[in-house]
């Protein structure tokens, strides 16, 4: 890396709750980070440790029962949090909720049960 590459995605002290009201619960609390040109960025942790979220928060998917207290996105040097409605790429419209795993869309002619080894031909 040369001292001045600028990082192509940042995220700075982003946050993440959940749910409304009483039951609202933070998931997510500061995560910071930079991704650079030329660059591999590995992000690892526990099971519910907010990897998907931050991911779906990244790309303006995240379900609608989630939000963004505080932190920012920058890509090209833009807030992606802040950006007008207008402004925002026409994919960030397409939301879902994710609330589990039984809501992962998965082509039900694709799902084969699980072997530890290749797949038999179908």
């Amino acid at each position: 890396m040369k001292p001045n590459d600028q990082p192509s995605l940042s995220v700075e002290r982003l946050s993440i709750d959940v749910g409304g009201g009483a039951s609202r619960r933070r998931v997510v609390e500061e995560l910071s980070f930079a991704l650079y040109p030329r660059r591999t960025l590995c992000i690892a942790g526990e099971s519910g440790s907010g990897k998907s979220l931050s991911s779906l928060a990244i790309m303006g998917l995240l379900p609608k029962a989630a939000s963004v207290p505080s932190g920012a996105i920058l890509f090209d040097n833009r807030d992606l949090l802040s950006l007008p409605e207008r402004e925002k790429p026409a994919w960030q419209a397409h939301r879902h909720d994710f609330s589990g795993a039984d809501d992962v869309v998965e082509p039900a002619a694709d799902r084969r049960p699980a072997t530890g080894g290749n797949p038999a031909p179908a």
